[in-house]
């Protein structure tokens, strides 16, 4: 029983120090780029030009849109790499640049500027900060989105500058200390609970064995069941005792579950919730 409990703050500790390193999850109100269209097909190569060729962008782990496998402006492709692929590493790398410069996040801009047929969306704040291009939106952006420029960009800049921020405020200690400590309460809270239900399961077979040990033994426990009259239920303690055992630790489980639950919805952030909250009832279910 040991040996389970122990599984279980374990893995719960694992949960609880992700936190630290998982970025934050898009709310429902963060700007949205519209769906990719139906016939795209997701991959980094393509043999066909007129088939419509797709890639993901990311940023710390985590996918933020998708840009179609046409460079936005002509360069030289180099023999190892796809436009796709050199695209894909050129918006990247344009990101980390923007995120780890210093720039305040109240006055960063996103403006766009049309540049060689292409609307060319650029980053901008007070000086010192030099303005970064970061995306080319292109005709096949447009295809893939089944957008018009005009229309798609306006979400783009949104979109980007919500990215930009996010993963600016990602790098400052103030935000990696903050998690730290989330998950430092996670893990005490999930500690904490993990020792009241062995302090309740060992009290509960405490006061269960004292009862069997004050039922009848022998002759005389059998005597009682020679009366036709007596309930044949009476010759089952054990298991009687056994399921009011269950039900005892299952009722203290749910009690203490949503206290911490309360805990939680109060006083962390959005995303702990999500991530501590889901993962701790999923283990609960196994510690069973």
């Amino acid at each position: 029983m040991l040996k389970r409990y122990s599984r279980f703050i374990w893995v719960s500790m694992a949960i609880a120090m992700l936190t630290i390193f998982l970025p934050n999850l898009s709310t429902a109100a963060s700007a949205q780029l519209p769906p990719v269209v139906g016939g795209a097909q997701e991959s980094q190569t393509t043999a066909d030009s007129s088939q419509l060729v797709y890639g993901t962008i990311s940023l710390n782990g985590r996918k933020l849109f998708d840009v179609s496998d046409r460079p936005s402006l002509a360069q030289k492709t180099r023999r190892h790499q796809t436009p796709l692929q050199q695209r894909i590493i050129q918006i990247e790398s344009r990101l980390k640049q923007v995120i780890t410069t210093e720039f305040n996040p109240k006055t960063l801009s996103i403006t766009s500027k049309e540049y060689q047929g292409y609307t060319v969306l650029i980053s901008s704040d007070l000086p010192p900060f030099q303005p970064i291009p970061i995306v080319e939106i292109a005709e096949r952006d447009s295809q893939l989105y089944g957008q018009l420029i005009s229309r798609l960009t306006p979400n783009a800049i949104e979109r980007l500058k919500q990215i930009l921020i996010k993963g600016y405020e990602e790098l400052q200690p103030t935000y990696i200390h903050r998690q730290i400590r989330i998950s430092i309460v996670i893990v005490g809270a999930t500690i904490w609970v993990s020792v009241i239900l062995l302090y309740v399961e060992r009290l509960i077979k405490f006061r269960f064995k004292r009862n069997t040990q004050n039922q009848p033994r022998g002759a005389d426990r059998e005597l009682p069941l020679e009366d036709p009259n007596l309930d044949p239920r009476l010759s089952t303690p054990d298991r009687d005792l056994n399921q009011k055992e269950q039900k005892e630790i299952f009722r203290l489980q749910t009690q203490i579950s949503h206290g911490l639950q309360l805990l939680i919805r109060n006083d962390l952030s959005p995303r702990i919730r999500e991530q501590g909250c889901y993962g701790f009832f999923y283990f609960m279910e196994i510690a069973k």
